[in-house]
């Protein structure tokens, strides 16, 4: 350090990037680049959340020198063999090769197109809360990305929003990029994204101006939208805003009526100035949010049959008993059984399945054979370099299926399905090709396993539901979206909907779900 600023006094210096500590004890830089992925106390499955009230101040405030986040994010999409043909130099792609060999080998191939679609929306919108929660931190100075681009080394780390030569890979475009990265953001600062209709969410709008004009003065413009209709509007002066400086300017609330159905919300606002030098509407941003209705009892919870203990507080008129004290021979008839909820499969309750009897299984890991435990957010770098990371997935793909309802979603991982994906298991479906996901995770293009949350199939003469969703525990029914997909998935599993078309032998369930005694779990 001190070699260098003799060679060159006119440059700042700093010791090592991305993994020195702070404080900085007797480090002498002149500013520091810790990572905001995973510098103590912060963890990099958290760097970016629903709950946008967050910012990295934990760590940018250990120095009074200046603190730039190191690589920050490196949220992964899958792959693209298809770029091989770029490759007409000394470099051969390998790692495309291989990847390619495994999709091929596993008939997977197909279903690439809309892998790399659905990871590259995931990507996107993840990367945009990362660098939106590090423009909210006041004290930090700045972060590097690792970067726009894809890096074909290190097991292949397609974390850029460009290829590996530059071109767009099609997943956003260059204003929209801005929107969360220019020099001039607008930002949003709320405790979370979804809520009951009728509740409505203080949300803090901000503006982060690293532009170059000294003193920013304007308006924002904000806009609260369900689909075509306009829920409020308004506007919020900006009187002085320093460059180099995060300021609050108001507070929107966000929902709507009680009696709405449950729907997408969205948020978008944008920067009137009457400089000049600002075009309206160059400096705008949008954010999503989901309301739902709040859940209400049913006549037909007496017909479901439950040993789930976190049930006893959402389905009140449910029959809550054992395992051991379900009989398959005579509930069904004798107490008007239509449907078994369960988090185990146990003997009586496959009898009462493979009978004609209808099941919803709630698996948690322990339940499953050959489980891969997700999280919400996509790999971190790549999988190769990090295999042990907590989750090694991508996200998920969901489909337009009467099981899900009126539950809102657009197809891809959005932030309404954080909780109820974010440390779940995900069926292997490797060994039975013919069944199809309702909800589906991606998995990397590495290991490239067939991957559920939401699968239904006949089993003998039954019907059976499964879900590896977050409904565990009595806390995750209290959730606005948790208790909204519970209810839509009840009502399907109970109605006259609820017809499979994928068809699984005893063999095959067995061979995904763990077999356990009657009296196993009393």
């Amino acid at each position: 350090m001190r070699l260098a600023r003799e060679l060159d006094p006119s440059r700042l210096v700093t010791d090592n990037t991305g993994f020195g500590q702070l404080p900085e004890q007797d480090r002498e830089g002149d500013f520091f680049i810790p990572s905001f992925n995973w510098h103590t106390p912060l963890k990099t499955e958290e760097i970016a959340m629903p709950a946008t009230d967050r910012d990295f101040s934990a760590v940018a405030r250990l120095s009074a020198k200046p603190v730039i986040g190191h690589e920050h994010a490196q949220f992964a999409m899958y792959a693209r063999p298809s770029e091989k043909v770029k490759y007409t130099g000394v470099l051969r792609p390998t790692w495309l090769e291989t990847i390619e060999e495994t999709l091929e080998a596993k008939g997977l191939a197909a279903r690439v197109p809309e892998w790399i679609e659905a990871t590259g929306v995931h990507q996107t919108r993840a990367l945009k809360e990362a660098m939106e929660r590090a423009r909210r931190t006041p004290d930090a100075a700045g972060v590097q990305l690792l970067d726009i681009r894809d890096f074909p080394g290190q097991g292949h780390a397609t974390t850029g929003l460009l290829d590996a030569f530059w071109d767009s890979k099609g997943t956003i475009e260059p204003q929209r990029a801005l929107d969360f990265n220019g020099s001039t953001v607008l930002l949003m600062s709320c405790a979370g994204r979804t809520s009951f209709a009728g509740e409505r969410l203080p949300v803090r709008l901000l503006v982060s101006h690293y532009g170059e004009a000294p003193i920013l003065k304007g308006r924002v413009a904000w806009r609260l939208s369900a689909g075509e209709e306009t829920l409020g509007a308004g506007r919020l002066e900006v009187a002085e805003l320093r460059a180099g400086e995060v300021a609050e300017i108001g507070i929107v609330q966000v929902g709507c009526g009680q009696d709405r159905a449950a729907a997408r919300i969205v948020l978008e606002a944008r920067w009137e100035s009457d400089d000049a030098s600002f075009a309206d509407g160059t400096i705008r941003n949008a954010w999503s949010f989901w309301s739902f209705p709040r859940p209400k009892p049913s006549k037909a919870e007496e017909t479901v049959w439950t040993s789930v203990p976190a049930l006893k507080s959402a389905l009140y008129g449910a029959i809550h008993e054992p395992n051991a004290r379900f009989d398959p021979r005579l509930d069904p008839a004798r107490r008007g059984v239509r449907l078994a909820i369960v988090e185990r499969l146990t003997t009586n309750v496959l009898q009462h399945l493979v009978a004609g009897g209808r099941v919803l299984l709630l698996a948690g890991e322990s339940e499953l054979y050959d489980a891969v435990m997700t999280k919400y957010l996509p790999v971190f770098w790549n999988y190769l370099m990090f295999s042990e990371q907590a989750g090694g997935t991508m996200g998920a793909i969901v489909r337009d299926h009467p099981a899900l309802g009126g539950f809102p979603h657009d197809g891809r991982s959005d932030w309404q399905w954080y909780r109820l994906l974010n440390g779940t298991p995900a069926i292997c479906l490797d060994a039975v090709p013919g069944v199809r996901p309702i909800v589906e995770i991606v998995d990397n293009f590495n290991r490239a396993k067939r991957l559920a949350a939401i699968l239904e199939a006949r089993v003998g003469a039954g019907r059976l539901l499964v879900s590896t969703l977050a409904w565990r525990t009595p806390a995750d029914f209290k959730r606005p979206e948790s208790a909204y997909l519970f209810g839509e998935l009840l009502g399907y599993a109970l109605g006259d909907r609820f017809e499979p078309e994928a068809t699984l032998t005893v063999g095959q369930l067995l061979g995904m779900v763990r077999l356990r005694g009657i009296h196993s779990f009393l």
